[in-house]
């Protein structure tokens, strides 16, 4: 019986949500894509200089000594 279930349920799914599934698959393909070439923010912030390694440490130091 269970496994009579389990078949309906997804012959359910993928013949009356298939449609909307492959649009969220295409979705999320398009998405991954568009962040590999990279997004907006990614590419201002590029116009400025990163920051040394030394202030972060500083910074650590600080909040231990701090708590």
């Amino acid at each position: 019986m269970s496994f009579a279930a389990l078949t309906a349920t997804v012959s359910h799914v993928v013949l009356f949500h298939g449609s909307s599934m492959l649009k969220m698959w295409n979705q999320t393909r398009e998405t991954v894509r568009v962040q590999a070439a990279g997004d907006v923010h990614g590419r201002l912030m590029k116009n400025y200089e990163a920051v040394p390694q030394w202030w972060f440490h500083v910074l650590l130091i600080l909040m231990i000594i701090e708590s």
